[in-house]
């Protein structure tokens, strides 16, 4: 007969970050909320239809919240993102990049003689 397991969505928070940080033998450092380690913190929940209905807040965030709904990000104490935008970054010149990055790929598998598939148009 199998064992019937019952876990909580505390089970997973614990998981995601101190059983994480554990796991990776950085414990000490990371992984909780707690003076001396290094201040890596999200903040959820936006008021985006995903995190509806919300009865319980910790499922919500477990079971509902999505990359959308992180508005804030610190790492190590520092402010990475801000009201749902990263800092200090220049978003247009990294999308730029990130297209000339993509050509320049292409143009060296056309070159190899690969054919690639074709775009639907």
């Amino acid at each position: 007969m199998p064992i019937a397991l019952a876990y909580t969505v505390r089970d997973a928070l614990e998981w995601a970050t101190i059983n994480g940080a554990e796991a990776c033998g950085l414990d000490a450092e990371i992984g909780s909320i707690t003076p001396g380690k290094q201040a890596d913190i999200i903040v959820v929940g936006n008021g985006s239809f995903a995190m509806r209905p919300m009865h319980e807040p910790l499922g919500s965030i477990v079971f509902q919240a999505t990359t959308r709904d992180v508005g804030t990000v610190l790492i190590a104490g520092k402010i990475m993102k801000q009201a749902g935008k990263l800092t200090g970054v220049d978003s247009d010149r990294l999308a730029a990049q990130a297209e000339s990055a993509a050509g320049e790929i292409l143009d060296r598998v056309r070159e190899s003689g690969a054919t690639l598939p074709t775009v639907p148009h």
